[in-house]
């Protein structure tokens, strides 16, 4: 069974991060997702890259996934990418053009040959830290890693079927 959850708008740190997993053969792949909007100056977008160690260290996930607004972008990206430090993040590229998002179109920074989504490390199950909490004690509780309480729900992919959960 093949299961992808679509990116969440999370707040870690001070910068908003979108977070998504891909589950494939009951291995799960964590990612960040840093989506481009088109207009923004390359050099730009790929400096953001800085922003997630800090929150690869908090949490454990450590592979950072660019989605460019077209092939010409997204060969700037990479080459751009390919000049950074990239601080121990597993950081790849792609556009809308390459196909599906669990097929074979993320370009590794560093690699010639485009992977699988599921062929990135294994990521652990992200759990809240209350998890085990006997009594909710709303002043005590630590916030979770990857936690948006304004996002009104939860959407997901199940062998390619679109599901859309509103939160109560």
């Amino acid at each position: 069974m093949v299961t992808a959850h679509l990116p969440r708008r999370t707040h870690p740190s001070r910068h908003p991060a979108w977070h998504g997993e891909y589950i494939h053969h009951q291995q799960r792949h964590g990612f960040w997702l840093e989506p481009d909007p088109g207009d923004t100056p390359i050099p730009t977008l790929a400096n953001r890259v800085h922003r997630y160690p800090p929150i690869a260290e908090r949490t454990g996930l450590a592979i950072l996934l660019y989605r460019a607004a077209d092939p010409d972008r997204e060969a700037a990206l990479h080459r751009q990418l390919a000049r950074l430090n990239l601080h121990q993040l597993t950081v790849a590229t792609t556009h809308p053009e390459a196909g599906h998002p669990a097929d074979t179109v993320w370009q590794p920074v560093g690699v010639g040959q485009r992977v699988k989504l599921h062929q990135f490390p294994q990521t652990p199950q992200l759990e809240h830290p209350n998890d085990e909490a006997l009594f909710l004690d709303a002043a005590n509780l630590a916030e979770h890693p990857i936690h948006d309480p304004n996002r009104p729900g939860d959407e997901s992919i199940v062998d390619g079927e679109y599901s859309y959960t509103r939160q109560p």
